[in-house]
């Protein structure tokens, strides 16, 4: 699999075709797929393009409704979809007074992401073996009306907080060229996932120009662009310090 494509143009080039047609002569690989935070055109391109046997999407509650249609489209050509970040972001801090033992928002989250019949499963972060107990139990389960008042709950607590990662509305707002999703991700991966090393690693591989070092002095087209009416701005300077070791 071939991570984090925002274009598949770059499949084009043909030593990487040559260098994936080998390892599937080898019998090291069985299908050749793609991890991608721009669903919106990953997805159309793989509609016409051979590589893909597998997509790995950004798929959740807040962020899945909008590509579910390109989602199905991409199932009925044969190409398997596999969900990430399902729980869209993990802030659960609010949710305490409804989560109890029968019920928490990870399980509700995974069910309403299974409850759909294009997606074959689901790629969860699990750092603990309670987290396995926790998830696998919900395999096979069905979407509960319980799962969707954690969810709305959820949804209410989050929504002016939560970067959705697959959306660029802000990006062309942006003078300077800041990786605006990429950043607010990284970000997601420290404070939510709790990668600080990955998280910072990350940061430490992207390109100075593309950080936010010009944000402080810029009036915000962020924030006038993003359609959620995040503080987008605020957001990227806070994720810079945390981030900047």
């Amino acid at each position: 699999m071939i991570h984090n494509i925002s274009d598949l143009s770059l499949l084009e080039n043909e030593e990487i075709q040559a260098a994936y047609s080998r390892l599937k002569e080898q019998g090291k690989i069985r299908f050749t797929g793609i991890s991608t935070h721009n669903p919106q055109l990953t997805l159309k391109q793989a509609l016409t393009h051979d590589f893909p046997q597998i997509v790995l999407v950004i798929y959740n509650h807040l962020e899945g409704p909008q590509i579910e249609s390109l989602i199905h489209q991409v199932r009925q050509k044969g190409i398997g979809v596999i969900a990430m970040k399902v729980f869209a972001g993990g802030k659960q801090g609010n949710l305490k007074p409804l989560v109890n033992a029968r019920q928490s928002y990870p399980q509700a989250a995974i069910r309403w992401v299974l409850r759909n019949p294009d997606i074959d499963c689901c790629l969860v972060t699990m750092s603990s073996y309670s987290h396995v107990e926790e998830y696998v139990a919900v395999s096979g389960q069905p979407l509960r009306p319980e799962d969707l008042k954690i969810i709305a709950a959820y949804q209410q607590a989050v929504t002016k907080e939560y970067c959705r990662i697959s959306c660029s509305a802000c990006l062309s707002a942006c003078p300077h060229g800041v990786a605006i999703n990429d950043i607010l991700r990284i970000a997601m991966y420290y404070q939510d996932y709790r990668m600080e090393g990955e998280a910072l690693r990350y940061y430490g591989e992207l390109e100075e120009e593309r950080k936010p070092v010009f944000c402080s002095e810029c009036p915000g087209y962020c924030n006038q662009a993003c359609p959620y009416q995040l503080a987008v701005k605020e957001k990227l300077l806070q994720a810079h310090q945390i981030l900047q070791g």
